[in-house]
């Protein structure tokens, strides 16, 4: 059973705006809708990211694929996206799973101004437990990304053409996966370029595992404000 990110490797719904929150390359509003395209070594699939509410602080998302639903809290103050509570996935028969995030050191994303230069970290732990059938699996690991501003670039998308901030991240994954009854360590790096639009929000994100491993490239198609 593979292991369900709960930030979908990149952070594809780390898209907020609410009282108290000002992140202008990441906005929400009720009933917003960005849809996706997610492909890897010639094969692709759909993803929408669905804004279901806005409250002071408070944001609440619907990730859809086709064989599943993310539902996922996220807090924001002044200093930009702060924190995600855990989510739980949804409407798949065969496999049920939810995550909990401990406490976040950092900001996922900073409120602003974007400048080439500008780097921020974050860090927290998260658990999950996964259920297919008889199979459980477990995880208990930490997580910690670094990001930097690389420079500006004008990406085209089906869904348009948008003057974007470059930012290169670096995901680190560390923790030990339950199954069986055995506990399996693992250390995973993540190597992430995405690009964010104002007023529209990521439009495009290239993820890499280390090591002889395809690439998986997100592309907004659509975009509902």
């Amino acid at each position: 059973m593979a292991r369900i990110h709960p930030l979908l490797v990149g952070g594809l719904f780390l898209s907020a705006v609410s009282m108290g929150c000002s992140v202008p390359y990441y906005p929400a509003a009720p009933g917003q809708i960005s849809r996706y395209a997610v492909s890897s070594s010639g094969k692709s699939s759909g993803l929408s990211v669905e804004v279901t509410s806005v409250k002071s602080g408070d944001i609440t998302l619907r990730e859809t694929t086709p064989h599943s639903t993310l539902k996922t809290e996220l807090l924001c103050n002044a200093a930009g996206i702060s924190s995600v509570r855990g989510g739980i996935l949804l409407g798949n028969p065969t496999v049920t799973s939810q995550f909990k995030t401990g406490p976040i050191q950092g900001v996922l994303l900073p409120a602003g101004p974007w400048r080439v230069g500008l780097r921020w970290r974050y860090s927290y732990a998260v658990r999950s437990q996964s259920q297919s059938g008889n199979v459980s699996v477990g995880l208990k690991a930490t997580v910690t990304v670094t990001s930097v501003v690389v420079g500006e670039k004008r990406v085209s998308t089906p869904a348009g053409s948008f003057e974007s901030e470059e930012v290169k991240s670096t995901e680190l994954f560390s923790g030990t996966e339950q199954a069986a009854g055995q506990a399996v360590p693992f250390r995973e790096t993540v190597l992430v370029t995405s690009y964010y639009s104002e007023r529209v929000g990521l439009v495009e994100q290239i993820s890499r595992l280390q090591g002889p491993v395809p690439a998986v490239t997100t592309t907004l198609v659509a975009f509902q404000p």
